[in-house]
């Protein structure tokens, strides 16, 4: 069996790669001192779909101007793999680049993601970027085509996020299957 994502993968994202950064005020091009959230997509969504990342970040920052960037692997394949000293230092690195940004809500794109920091990492408050979107009430017919949805389950965040992508696709006017 193939892995999908390995230790190596997980090295790269975390190495030159990664991006742990406050923004910058539009009208001034200073970094903002405080974030009040951090978007952290996971590394899996921003080496597979790296434009959809920029929409998703730029449609937050629209709401949200001092949201910061976390481009960041959570570990989860040192934690499959066993390397508990890799885990525990990618999980280090994680808390001090979410010190760094002073401490924001992140916004998290993945449930592995999402429940790793979680249960290592309580002290960081995380909302799915599911949650995050429905909580800013987009809407409108955004496409003409129909969609299925292969829902994350098994976990109270998963059913939790299951039933909000389910409204936010048709608060958006997109017809599920």
């Amino acid at each position: 069996m193939t892995k999908i994502f390995s230790v190596e993968d997980m090295k790269q994202a975390n190495g030159e790669a990664a991006l742990i950064r406050k923004a910058y005020n539009e009208e001034t091009w200073e970094e903002f001192k405080k974030c009040t959230y951090a978007f952290f997509p996971g590394c899996k969504l921003t080496g597979a779909e790296p434009e959809l990342v920029i929409k998703a970040y730029d449609s937050i920052r629209f709401q949200n101007p001092d949201t910061g960037i976390f481009l960041y692997c959570c570990g989860i394949p040192a934690k499959v793999e066993g390397n508990d000293t890799l885990l525990d230092e990618t999980l280090a690195e994680i808390k001090a680049g979410w010190e760094s940004l002073d401490k924001p809500t992140l916004i998290v794109g993945c449930l592995g993601c999402y429940n790793t920091i979680k249960s290592n990492l309580p002290e960081i408050p995380m909302v799915t970027i599911f949650k995050f979107l429905k909580d800013m009430e987009i809407s409108g017919g955004c496409n003409s085509v129909d969609y299925f949805i292969k829902a994350p389950a098994g976990s109270d965040i998963a059913d939790e996020t299951a039933a909000i992508m389910k409204e936010l696709a048709e608060d958006m006017g997109v017809k599920l299957h």
